[in-house]
């Protein structure tokens, strides 16, 4: 069973009312995963009581393999997911998602995604079938619709 954790995202947009994003893509996403008994997550919350976030602040954009390596061996896990995002275009954003694997020390920058700030719940679901199929489950084995849990912003 594989461990892992979602780390926050790292806004790119350089637009501070996209700042929510950091942490609801970690949460949603990390709230999805929790449901498959396959997994072994860390929870967000968790992840928070653990590390001292000034410590990686810079980790995700500058993609610093060292960082990453000491954040899994801290919270003893295989895989650490996170990932730069990007405004593309007016109410579309770019995400790039990063994976550590640390039984070989390497990081791996998927391809970009992309979604409208309208429906990120796309977005969401893309990168849950990747941490799925990362972690050994086949993602078009389970149906995500209506299983991407979303964070209310009040």
């Amino acid at each position: 069973m594989p461990s892992l954790a979602i780390y926050y995202f790292n806004n790119q947009t350089e637009d501070v009312g996209l700042q929510w994003l950091e942490e609801d893509l970690a949460d949603s996403i990390g709230k999805t995963l929790f449901r498959f008994e396959q997994i072994n997550l860390i929870p967000l919350s968790e992840l928070d009581t653990l590390v001292d976030h000034q410590q990686y602040k810079n980790m995700v954009q500058k993609k610093d393999l060292t960082l990453f390596g000491q954040l899994a061996n801290l919270l003893q896990v295989d895989l650490v997911f996170s990932g730069n995002y990007f405004q593309e275009r007016e109410g579309q954003i770019g995400l790039d998602l990063l994976m550590y694997l640390s039984s070989d020390g390497h990081l791996v920058e998927f391809r970009r995604m992309s979604a409208s700030l309208e429906d990120l719940s796309d977005l969401k679901e893309k990168i849950t079938r990747i941490i799925l199929q990362e972690s050994g489950i086949d993602p078009k084995s389970v149906p995500l619709d209506n299983i991407i849990v979303e964070n209310k912003i009040e």
